[in-house]
């Protein structure tokens, strides 16, 4: 009787000597320590040891780098590890020294401290044409608010 090979394992050992097999000492068997599901956090490869040995080797979960939040692409400079790994490591691996360093992609950056100073800058210039336009309207105001001195009448006496 034979057990059914794990799916995914590309391992082709002649049949007496598959670890799968019924026929071999079970002392010999790859112990599987946990649960016989295939999810991530359970994948594993059978190694063979310098002393004929057959064990089982876990695989941990593969970790993303961190992405950019505006462009999606992956950020230089930072490893990719989990949540627990990289809060061990210090504070310059974790980032990237500059400003939205860690989240931004470098061209993200640049884009948006361009976009800030163009903002500004139009902000300025904006003021300023609203106060040249102010004392353009004060002088218009003042020219049509100046009038002819006003001619006083004597009043004729009726007689």
């Amino acid at each position: 009787m034979h057990r059914r090979r794990p799916q995914g394992l590309a391992y082709d050992y002649p049949e007496e000597d598959s670890p799968w097999s019924s026929e071999r000492d079970t002392s010999s068997r790859p112990v599987l320590r946990r649960h016989p599901y295939n999810t991530p956090s359970n994948k594993y490869t059978i190694v063979r040891t310098p002393g004929h040995r057959l064990v089982v080797h876990y695989l941990g979960k593969r970790h993303h780098p961190p992405r950019c939040g505006d462009c999606g692409e992956t950020l230089q400079g930072i490893p990719g590890l989990s949540h627990k790994e990289m809060s061990r490591l210090p504070k310059n691996k974790r980032t990237v020294s500059r400003a939205y360093g860690g989240s931004r992609c470098h061209t993200c950056t640049r884009k948006r401290i361009l976009r800030a100073f163009l903002i500004e800058e139009q902000r300025i210039v904006k003021k300023v044409m609203q106060s040249k336009k102010k004392k353009t309207d004060n002088e218009d105001k003042k020219r049509k608010t100046k009038k002819a001195p006003k001619v006083v009448k004597a009043k004729s006496k009726k007689q």
